[in-house]
């Protein structure tokens, strides 16, 4: 029971959140947290780093529910900010797996 409101989901490569924030500007502190920390767990349980997620809010209990995960989802709503959030997470990657890497013999 009880109605539901629509949340949002984010790219993982940014802490998550992003998408839904962008999308719903208007959200509660704690639910933006909530949501991030469904888009961490997510993160840690499909092994993803970018990705989006559409969830519903229960109206009654406030309740989070995942309806849905994009592995590789739209990123519409972050048009303007898109290629500055790809460069940066293509970037840490990059320097993350350089440090990984050894040179060759």
């Amino acid at each position: 029971g009880g109605g539901g409101s629509g949340s949002g989901g984010g790219s993982g490569g940014g802490g998550g959140g992003s998408g839904g924030a962008k999308k719903h500007g208007n959200m509660q502190p704690a639910l933006q947290e909530a949501v991030t920390c469904v888009a961490k767990e997510l993160r840690r349980v499909f092994g993803l780093s970018m990705f989006g997620f559409d969830a519903v809010v229960l109206s009654g209990t406030h309740e989070i529910m995942v309806i849905d995960v994009n592995y590789f989802p739209s990123y519409k709503e972050l048009r303007s900010e898109l290629p500055a959030l790809l460069t940066a997470y293509f970037t840490s990657e990059i320097v993350g797996r350089a440090g990984a890497c050894s040179p060759c013999n």
